[in-house]
């Protein structure tokens, strides 16, 4: 296990600053309260979280790569 109960799978910075966290998930992947906290709080301080399951969803959020 790699970082602690709640991290996103990909924690990141943006060009502009902010925090990013993606959460990977499979199509009938949930997830965990402490998981949907996190995301939450990251969301709240003006950073930029989002659960992805397929890069279809990270361009939707991101933008062209």
């Amino acid at each position: 296990r790699f970082g602690f109960k709640g991290c996103p799978d990909v924690l990141g910075q943006l060009n502009d600053g902010r925090l990013l966290g993606v959460e990977v998930k499979a199509q009938a992947g949930r997830l965990r309260p402490e998981q949907a906290l996190f995301l939450e709080r990251i969301r709240c301080a003006g950073g930029v979280a989002f659960v992805a399951r397929d890069l279809r969803c990270v361009v939707r959020v991101l933008g062209p790569l």
